[in-house]
């Protein structure tokens, strides 16, 4: 059902046009593919192009007729690709992706869906105009401002700068929030920010009627589920050298965000400072974009979240954040501390696993 159009990469084609045709009898593939091609000039010099090529070819027997209606195709799709194929294909695929756009959660997945097949393609012309660094920065000048926005005020937006599918997985989340709330046909449709400011927790989402509640805790029984839960943190923490005083602040100095450190800056200095950390750019390279983080009157570090310094003078980090190996499980691992006792009765245990980590080093992770 598919035709060449006259605008149409002719190689990307043939490329979509075998992949659909592998189940397919070779020799009929010649046929098919004369068929796809709606312009009557174009099929009529591919067909001139084959005879010329294919005549001498003997066609008495079956294995005969195969073999020539095989080299029919080979010559079709030869002198497609070499008289039709665009010559900068890789520049012009990257301009079309790089046009593409969407403006509210229900058009998501059509631009997704959009976005991920014009990006493989890409990737087959020419790898080197889709890196993952590129990819990210066409995905992010899609965004709305909106849901933009909404992803930089998220708590762990600095542990996935870098990361494409964390934003695309928590976009679904709420796409797939919006359309539950609005299946109950009771209350207005509701807005984005509606959506977000609802939302419980980055790894938990339930929707019942319309409002999001969080799902009941489950009591935990599994020990041994327990037990490589602790040794995962005590891994963690023995592998960065960090001491458990530091793994309860990072837990709890939840306030030390970049968020809360905005209002320390010009607009067009925060603006600075966003783009430098997505380039992830060391904080030393850029203190005046770092060295107002304040909040009640201490100084901060959102690098380590530790007071009395900020993070273009820390020496525990010099780009990123650290807990690096809990990336993306802050929810779970609070979840997890809080429920068996706190930092007060899950310290001993935390300092103890720490110790017999495979990671762990004398003389590190002190306090």
């Amino acid at each position: 059902s598919n035709k060449i159009k006259d605008d149409e990469d002719v190689a990307e084609f043939i490329f979509l046009f075998e992949r659909a045709c592998t189940a397919m009898d070779p020799a009929k593939r010649f046929h098919f593919l004369l068929k796809s091609i709606s312009c009557k000039t174009v099929r009529q010099h591919v067909t001139d192009y084959v005879d010329q090529e294919t005549d001498s070819l003997s066609a008495t027997s079956p294995a005969e007729v195969f073999s020539r209606c095989k080299a029919q195709y080979t010559a079709a799709r030869t002198f497609l690709i070499s008289t039709y194929r665009l010559v900068n294909r890789g520049e012009v695929k990257l301009d079309a992706i790089s046009k593409l756009k969407w403006k509210d959660l229900p058009s998501y997945q059509n631009f997704y869906l959009n976005f991920d097949r014009q990006r493989k393609a890409l990737i087959r012309i020419d790898a080197s105009l889709m890196t993952d660094s590129a990819a990210l920065r066409i995905y992010n000048a899609a965004l709305p401002s909106s849901i933009h926005q909404r992803l930089l005020e998220k708590d762990d937006y600095d542990e996935h700068v870098h990361d494409l599918n964390w934003r695309h997985d928590l976009i679904v989340k709420w796409s797939a929030a919006q359309r539950a709330v609005e299946r109950t046909n009771k209350s207005p449709k509701p807005t984005f920010n509606a959506i977000v400011t609802a939302e419980v927790s980055d790894d938990d989402v339930d929707v019942a009627s319309s409002e999001f509640k969080k799902k009941a805790k489950k009591s935990r029984k599994n020990t041994k589920k327990d037990e490589a839960t602790l040794n995962f943190i005590a891994g963690a923490c023995a592998k960065e050298d960090i001491s458990s005083s530091h793994f309860f602040l990072w837990i709890e100095r939840d306030d030390i965000l970049p968020r809360n450190v905005k209002s320390c800056y010009e607009a067009d200095e925060w603006k600075k400072r966003c783009q430098h950390v997505e380039a992830n750019g060391l904080y030393a390279d850029k203190p005046d974009l770092f060295n107002k983080d304040i909040i009640d009157g201490k100084k901060v570090c959102v690098a380590c979240k530790r007071v009395n310094h900020t993070a273009d003078t820390c020496s525990h980090t010099k780009s990123g954040i650290a807990m690096q190996s809990l990336t993306g499980q802050r929810s779970r691992v609070t979840n997890f501390v809080r429920s068996h006792g706190g930092p007060k009765k899950f310290g001993k245990k935390l300092n103890s696993a720490i110790k017999k980590s495979s990671h762990y080093k004398p003389g590190n992770n002190s306090s």
